[in-house]
């Protein structure tokens, strides 16, 4: 799971190619892009361990959940309606007040009212973060042509465009890990380099920390840039709360900021904290452990993912359902292709008997289609 985390934020731009490839194939081009987007929009898990930990402005969102009407995306509201009429080639999520949209064949930004934010000139753009936004400009073809900058709320460009695709990551804590001279350093919001290029990976700033990968082990840095806890590690992920997990030997343990384990590694795969509990596998079971390590709900689940607002997502026998902070199952396992976290209370699944994309509330009530 924590092997993964890198490959997210590339994985959402491929998902371009991914499209593109499919339609050549003779797929049909509207249900490539209903899937394509979905994809986008509720990889909301991985994208945060990508590009940085998501913050409580994300989580007090605009309550907006994207739909497709006659090949167009839109938005409703959590009760249905159609609040941003169906314009737009491609939607992402809202950020900051600003959702990214294709107008064409470019991308540019609405408001939380459907107006035209920042105007489509973009060649990809991505979710605002800490008050900017990576954008691409340059597209050849293929999907890693391009420089990626940064931008304003304004649409200025803040930082011209001069990294290469996969090679920067979005500001957190006012500060963005990019690859220089096949180096990874940090920038400032003004673009200058505030700690030198001498790793050869590095990811997002949460709680101080950010983590680095040096002759393939992995450890930890604060703002400054000096190592707080050394290269030591297979993989790890941001800290939560004090606590972060982290592989070693093949087995995944918790650490806390001076590099002790809290939790000492036991465990066959493991997320990160959230809402208190995190995802950990042992043989081919998954529960969820407290933060003293002790099983808040057992190891009977063939799948889990990580608890947002309050609900987690879990796998039984191939089929998707949701349970409760305490373990109760509140919408029982019935998804067999597609199940989402929840995000401003709805989460997105596919009904197997209508063949179709619904949001549903916590009870498992339909709402809309998506």
């Amino acid at each position: 799971m924590l092997n993964k985390i890198k490959t997210a934020g590339l994985f959402l731009v491929f998902l371009a190619a991914i499209t593109a490839s499919l339609y050549m194939s003779g797929y049909a081009a509207a249900r490539i892009t209903i899937f394509v987007s979905i994809l986008f929009f509720f990889t909301l898990g991985l994208s945060r361990e990508a590009f940085g930990a998501e913050g409580e402005e994300e989580k007090k969102n605009d309550g907006l959940f994207p739909v497709v009407r006659g090949g167009k995306w839109g938005f409703i509201n959590r009760s249905g309606e159609v609040v941003i009429n169906p314009r737009f080639e491609y939607v992402s999520k809202y950020s900051e007040g600003l959702c990214a949209v294709k107008v064409g064949h470019k991308y540019g930004y609405i408001s939380c009212k459907g107006d035209i934010a920042i105007e489509a000139q973009f060649d990809y753009a991505y979710d605002f973060s800490d008050g900017l936004a990576m954008v691409k400009v340059g597209f050849g073809g293929m999907v890693d042509e391009g420089k990626l900058g940064y931008i304003d709320k304004t649409g200025s460009l803040v930082i011209d465009p001069q990294f290469d695709f996969g090679c920067a990551w979005n500001f957190s804590e006012g500060i963005a890990a990019v690859k220089i001279n096949d180096k990874y350093g940090f920038i400032d919001k003004n673009g200058v380099i505030v700690v030198a290029p001498i790793f050869d990976d590095a990811w997002a700033f949460a709680e101080g920390c950010a983590r680095v990968l040096q002759e393939g082990k992995l450890g930890y840095v604060d703002r400054s840039g000096k190592i707080i806890i050394k290269p030591q590690f297979d993989g790890g992920l941001f800290f939560a709360g004090g606590i972060a997990p982290v592989v070693i030997n093949k087995k995944y343990g918790f650490i806390d900021k001076s590099g002790a384990f809290v939790i000492m590694p036991q465990f066959d795969d493991a997320c990160g904290f959230r809402e208190g509990l995190a995802v950990v596998k042992i043989e081919n079971k998954y529960g969820y452990i407290n933060t003293e390590g002790k099983f808040a709900i057992p190891l009977h689940f063939d799948g889990a993912s990580d608890f947002s607002e309050g609900i987690g997502r879990v796998n039984i026998d191939s089929k998707y359902g949701y349970l409760d902070l305490s373990g109760r199952i509140i919408i029982p396992p019935q998804y067999s292709h597609y199940a989402s976290d929840f995000y401003n209370g709805l989460a997105c699944v596919y009904v197997d008997d209508e063949k179709e994309y619904y949001y549903v509330d916590r009870q498992g009530k339909k709402v809309c289609k998506r």
